[in-house]
Parts: C-alpha cells; sequence; structure tokens
C-alpha cells in the first residue's frame, strides 16, 4: 500500500506513517519483546516490536502507541482499535504469508492484537504468556483471561507459556553461551521461524481437526553428555512441557529439530518409536533442518496440541469479578464487533 494513498483513511491532523511493506513471508510480531529476540530471528524476516509509550512512534519495525491512564484493555480498545488495524497493514501484517506472534497479556495492547482483523487465524501463531498466580494484579489478569479468550473464539492457535516453565526454561548454544528464562524462549522463537513454512503448514492442518491450542517442550544444547541417545530426550520432554500434559490428552505432536546431518537417521527413527506412545494422536509432523554445530549440539522443539486447552482458574476468578461491575469488559463484546 503506497503512503500516499492512506490519506483518505485517517484524519487531517493524523500523521501518515513512513512504512511500505511488500509482501512478506513471515511477520514477527512482538509484544514488549526482550532484546534477545530480535538478535536471535533471522534478518530475513519482519519484526515488528509493539509496545506502550509516552508519545506514539510508527516506523520501520516499531509500533508504539501512547500509554493511556488504564491499564485494562476496553480503554485502549476505544481509543486505538480502527487505527491500530490500520497501523498493522501499514506494515504488512494483513498480507504476510505467516504471522508468528508473542505477546505479553501484561499489556493490553495484547488483546488489540489478537483481536485485529489483520491478523488472520489461518496463517497466524501466538504464543501466549500466562502468569497463573494469586497475587496477579486484576488489570493482568483480566487481559491475560481475555488473550485466551479471543485467541479461543477466533481459533487463533496459540500456544501458552506459564510463568513456571519460563523459570525452568534453559540451555546451551554455541552462539550465545547459556540461555534461560526469556532469553531462551527467544530461542524457542527463533527455532519456529527458522521452520516456519512448515510449522504453520502443520498447524493449519491441526484447526480442521479442532485443535488451536498447544503447549511446548524445548530441549536447547542436546548432546549425548545430557541424555545417552534421541529417544531418551524425546521421552523426557512431555514431563518439562509448557503445561501441564498427560499422553492421553495430546490430540497432536509436531517436533522440530535442528540438528548435525550426522544425527537425522537417529532424530528419524526416534520420532517413529516416540510417537506409539500416544494412543489418541490426530496428527504429527517432524520437521528437521541442518544445524551448524563444532560442539554435536541439537536442538528440540516440540509443539504438544491438546483438544481441550488448559483452565487457569485464578485468572479467570478476577475476570469474572470485573464483569460483574463492568460489563464493557467482557470478551464476548469485543468478539462479537469481529463478527
Amino acid at each position: 500500500m503506497a503512503v500516499a494513498s492512506v490519506r483518505g483513511i485517517l484524519g487531517e491532523e493524523d500523521p501518515v506513517p513512513s512504512v511500505e511493506r511488500p509482501r512478506e513471508d513471515l511477520v514477527c510480531l512482538l509484544v514488549d519483546p526482550p532484546e534477545s529476540v530480535e538478535n536471535m530471528i533471522p534478518r530475513s524476516h519482519y519484526i515488528l516490536k509493539i509496545s506502550l509509550g509516552d508519545e506514539e512512534r510508527v516506523s520501520e519495525g516499531i509500533l508504539i502507541l501512547r500509554r493511556l491512564r488504564g491499564r485494562m484493555w476496553p480503554e485502549y480498545y476505544r481509543e486505538y482499535m480502527s487505527r491500530f488495524d490500520f497501523l498493522l497493514k501499514i506494515h504488512g501484517v494483513l498480507w504476510a504469508s505467516n504471522r508468528l506472534i508473542s505477546v505479553n497479556p501484561a499489556n493490553p495492547l495484547s488483546v488489540l492484537l489478537m483481536a485485529s482483523r489483520a491478523i488472520d487465524p489461518r496463517g497466524s501463531i501466538s504464543i501466549v504468556t500466562v502468569r497463573e498466580e494469586e497475587n496477579i494484579s486484576l488489570p493482568e489478569a483480566v487481559n491475560s483471561y481475555s488473550v485466551l479468550k479471543v485467541s479461543e473464539g477466533r481459533r487463533i492457535p496459540y500456544i501458552i507459556i506459564t510463568e513456571r516453565f519460563l523459570e525452568e526454561l534453559s540451555g546451551y548454544t554455541e552462539e550465545w553461551g547459556y540461555i534461560d528464562s526469556r532469553e531462551a524462549l527467544s530461542y524457542i522463537i527463533r527455532i519456529l521461524s527458522l521452520s516456519h513454512r512448515e510449522v504453520f503448514r502443520s498447524v493449519s492442518e491441526d484447526l480442521d481437526l479442532g485443535v488451536s491450542s498447544y503447549g511446548v517442550s524445548a530441549l536447547i544444547g542436546g548432546s549425548s553428555n545430557v541424555f545417552k541417545s534421541v529417544s531418551a530426550a524425546m521421552r523426557a520432554m512431555i514431563l518439562r512441557a509448557s503445561v501441564n500434559i498427560s499422553p492421553r490428552s495430546v490430540s497432536s505432536l509436531h517436533i522440530i529439530a535442528a540438528a548435525p546431518r550426522s544425527l537425522e537417521k537417529e532424530i528419524e527413527q526416534s520420532y517413529r518409536e516416540h510417537v506409539k506412545e500416544y494412543e489418541g494422536l490426530l496428527n504429527h509432523t517432524l520437521h528437521i533442518f541442518n544445524k551448524d554445530t563444532k560442539l554435536g549440539l541439537y536442538d528440540i522443539v516440540a509443539l504438544i496440541g491438546v483438544g481441550k486447552a488448559p483452565e487457569f482458574r485464578a485468572i479467570e476468578k478476577l475476570y469474572k469479578q470485573l464483569v460483574e461491575r463492568n460489563p464493557e469488559a467482557r470478551v464476548e463484546n469485543l468478539l462479537g464487533d469481529l463478527r
């Protein structure tokens, strides 16, 4: 879309962003991202960082909206939704083949992003970090619950990350050394971006099977010093998933491996053995891409699809308490606007 063609959509006083994007194969939309993400995602993919600030700023790779007085999504929805939709389109989000999204539910723009008409559920995957604690603030609980419900309502595939999982997540890479927590999550996003065509194709197939919510498990920097075999590593991963998952509840399993060519046959054999452990699998895939490594390290990321989304009772309780007093915050209102 040419910049000159958008003046009619905006008011006369609104600034026209000097951003014009070609059709992208993959756009990474990141709400309040850590610096490590930008360093790890390949430069060939377009990264759009979304946040709140003291003043609006829109430029190549950056979308900052002015922070309002409140912290919950209804106020931001009233003030910004139309313009936010438009700005996402300016950045080429609507026309991208695929969209990899990472949201921070503490930021109300996360809800607007998942509700945006620029997000096509068929070509999108979101990563949602949920803080399930009794002392979570009311605004964050409401935004978190709303992000999950908008994702479910629009059938946007989403990967759930819990704070507990982040605390335990760690690994070793030859490029960045020891990584943990959000830096390790950035590395998972890197793996998904490197194999995005295969991953998005598999997740799109799952949608047709009624599967749209996922847990994730990751082994970063695996070697024979950590596990005696790749098969043993895969068996351990279900116990280290980002949400509590029993093998009987698994509907789909997609394994992405970055490994030296010398390990490809072992990974394929381990995968064939591993999927036999899940009786109710509707879909399963293996994607391997070559990894240059001097130490013989390999990475495995598993997307674990579940037919029934996990429940987060603490944030649901706070959400329901609020909407009893403020019906405007009902997420059903937002979903109704999208129909």
